[in-house]
């Protein structure tokens, strides 16, 4: 595997369902506290036992120190890059989010877009 320079970070993939939303929280401060580097959140809009991905991200961020969170899977149908790149500057002002989005077709044409429209924000 090539090195590309970058530290070595730990994440964990934390489960967004709506069960047990004291212990979703729970874990989040555990992870920070045990000097985690990141929280990826998977994002279903469309299903009900899950929370809202980007509302989670804002609610963990507010209850954490240091941690980043991110959407570790997006639904590009109902949340389009273009939304995205917009919502989460709004919701994440204590960190740099990292926002990944990976388009089989057409990625250069969606990637300049992207750019072009958060650079009117």
């Amino acid at each position: 595997m090539a090195d590309y320079g970058h530290d070595l970070q730990f994440g964990f993939f934390l489960d967004p369902s709506t069960g047990n939303p004291d212990r979703t929280v729970e874990i989040a401060h555990i992870l920070d506290e045990l000097g985690f580097d990141l929280i990826g959140i998977q994002d279903h809009p469309y299903q009900q036992r899950h929370f809202d991905a980007l509302a989670l991200i804002g609610y963990i961020l507010g209850q954490t120190e240091r941690i980043r969170v991110f959407q570790d899977v997006g639904n590009l149908p109902l949340r389009p890059p273009v939304m995205l790149a917009k919502q989460i500057p709004d919701q994440c002002h204590r960190v740099v989010v990292l926002l990944l989005v990976r388009v089989i077709l057409d990625a250069d044409q969606v990637v300049a877009q992207v750019a072009e429209d958060v650079g009117d924000l």
